[in-house]
C-alpha cells in the first residue's frame, strides 16, 4: 500500500510541476505576442486571490481582451466554471439595451428560446439557458425577444431598444465558420450592449493563433458596425 501512496504522490506532483510549467510556456508566449504588436500585456488577480486576469490591450485601438481563469473556490476545489475570454471594443457601443448572437444555435431556434424565456422569466433555469447558449448571465432574460434574420450566422436576441444592433454584421462571412481558429472548436457569444461589443467565450487561451483569430474577428466585426452606422 504504501509504495503504491508514494508512486501516486510522486504523479501528482510531476502533473502540478508540468501543468504549471504549460502555463509559464502560455503566459511568455502571449507576452511576446503582445511584445511584436505593440500590445499592453497585464496580469493581476481578483479580490478573492483565486482567479488569475490577464488584459491585453491595444495601444492604437480601444479593445481590450481580458481572460479569466479561475485556479479554485478558495476551499480547494478547481473552480472550473470560472473560466472565460472576452474581446470588447466600446467604441461600438449603443445608447441602450442588449443584443446576443448565438453561434452556437442555428436562427430558427431563437423563437423558441424567447417562448422559454417567457415561461420561465429571470429564475434559475431562464439564466441558466442564457449562460449555456449566449454566455450571458443577468436580470434582464425575460426582456429579451427573437430578432427574426433568416439565414443568419446564428439566433439572436435583443431588448426593444436594440433590435437592429446586431443585424448589420449577422450575415458577415466572418462568422461562417470563426470556431476553426477558436479554442477547442468554440464559437463565440456575440454581444452589443452600452459597454460596446464584445465577443465572449466559455474559455481561455489555448494558443497565440486562437488569440490573433479572436482579435482579427473582433476588429472586423467592429469595423463592419461602425462603417454601418456611418
Amino acid at each position: 500500500m504504501i509504495p503504491i501512496l508514494i508512486i501516486a504522490a510522486f504523479a501528482g506532483t510531476a502533473f502540478m510541476i508540468f501543468a504549471k510549467r504549460k502555463s509559464q510556456v502560455k503566459a511568455e508566449a502571449i507576452h511576446a505576442l503582445a511584445d511584436r504588436n505593440g500590445w499592453r500585456h497585464d496580469v493581476t488577480t481578483d479580490a478573492s486571490g483565486y482567479t488569475r486576469i490577464t488584459q491585453i490591450t491595444s495601444r492604437t485601438a480601444n479593445w481590450v481582451v481580458e481572460e479569466r481563469f479561475g485556479s479554485n473556490t478558495g476551499g480547494g476545489a478547481t473552480d472550473t466554471t470560472n473560466r472565460s475570454l472576452t474581446w470588447t471594443d466600446p467604441d461600438a457601443a449603443i445608447p441602450s439595451g442588449l443584443a446576443v448572437m448565438s453561434l452556437a444555435m442555428s436562427d430558427d431556434k431563437a423563437a423558441n428560446m424567447e417562448r422559454f424565456l417567457d415561461t420561465m422569466g429571470d429564475g434559475v433555469m431562464g439564466k441558466h439557458m442564457m449562460k449555456t447558449f449566449f454566455g450571458v448571465v443577468g436580470d434582464r432574460a425575460s426582456e429579451l425577444d427573437a430578432v427574426e434574420a433568416t439565414g443568419a450566422a446564428g439566433a439572436i436576441l435583443a431588448t426593444s431598444d436594440a433590435r437592429e444592433a446586431l443585424l448589420p454584421i449577422a450575415f458577415h462571412d466572418a462568422l461562417v465558420s470563426p470556431h476553426d481558429a477558436m479554442p477547442k472548436g468554440a464559437m463565440p457569444t456575440i454581444i452589443r450592449s452600452p459597454d460596446g461589443l464584445q465577443l465572449n467565450l466559455k474559455s481561455t487561451i489555448h494558443s497565440t493563433e486562437q488569440l490573433e483569430a479572436m482579435v482579427a474577428l473582433g476588429e472586423t466585426l467592429s469595423a463592419a458596425l461602425k462603417t454601418a452606422t456611418q
